[in-house]
């Protein structure tokens, strides 16, 4: 039997170790052929990747030699009840971060958990930014932490209740 080392959950495929390298041999200069999974709106590679998520992106011009900082908030819909979420932000000349993967519901590890609803999942996006940004090299920057301020102004936006217009005359 041979040993699976590669798995793309959003298309539901294994890959043995022969497979695998024949399949990237082949799609290797044809991206036409590489497998891509449409779940909804959002399309996934063969990595699990969300191609084409939601975005937030907050930023700061002004930086010292010109840069900016941000933030760039953003989550997809995995067609299975569960919510992922991306992050990546820059402070000037340092940054990172990773993209939204499609995600299962009974996932353990906390660096792929997914979220029930899309607002909880903006919420850990955000948390997740305000941890990076704290914790960064940059946290004591002046633009860093107008740039967590922003990030906590669109975490309470997310967490007010919707606002909904009554009519006496319907």
């Amino acid at each position: 039997m041979d040993e699976i080392v590669h798995v793309i959950n959003s298309a539901n495929k294994t890959f043995t170790r022969k497979e695998w390298g024949e399949y990237c041999t082949k799609t290797r200069y044809d991206d036409q052929i590489r497998i891509r999974t449409q779940i909804g709106k959002y399309l996934f590679n063969d990595h699990d990747i969300c191609l084409n998520p939601d975005v937030m992106s907050l930023v700061v011009k002004g930086g010292c030699k010109g840069y900016s900082y941000s933030v760039m908030l953003e989550w997809c819909d995995c067609g299975n009840g569960v919510w992922a979420y991306g992050v990546n932000y820059n402070t000037g000349d340092g940054g990172g971060g990773f993209s939204p993967r499609f995600t299962v519901p009974d996932e353990q590890r906390d660096w792929l958990r997914g979220y029930s609803t899309e607002q909880k999942c903006k919420i850990a996006a955000c948390e997740c930014a305000l941890n990076r940004l704290g914790n960064s090299y940059h946290k004591d920057d002046k633009n860093v932490k107008r740039l967590m301020a922003m990030v906590e102004d669109y975490m309470k936006s997310i967490r007010r209740p919707k606002v909904v217009q009554l009519s006496l005359f319907d």
